[in-house]
């Protein structure tokens, strides 16, 4: 993408032109761009890269609240 100023869906058609089975995941598309907005150097101090950070960690919070606690389903067997 960086190299040749291909966007990200002309790299993904050629890659899949090649490689049908590929199938990257909607958040490896989100960091591709995030990549491209922090002008191919992110870091730390890039607004762009900070934005996708937060919102990474927002969603990473979001997912640990909505595990369901199964142990309080399981029972310790009676040996009496």
């Amino acid at each position: 993408m960086c190299e040749y100023f291909n966007t990200l869906v002309s790299d993904h058609n050629n890659i899949v032109s090649g490689r049908p089975q590929v199938d990257p995941n909607p958040g490896f598309f989100k960091q591709l761009n995030t990549f491209a907005d922090c002008a191919y150097e992110p870091s730390p101090t890039n607004a762009a890269y900070i934005s996708w950070k937060q919102e990474q960690e927002q969603n990473f919070i979001i997912s640990l609240n909505q595990i369901v606690d199964t142990t309080v389903y399981l029972r310790m067997p009676n040996f009496n």
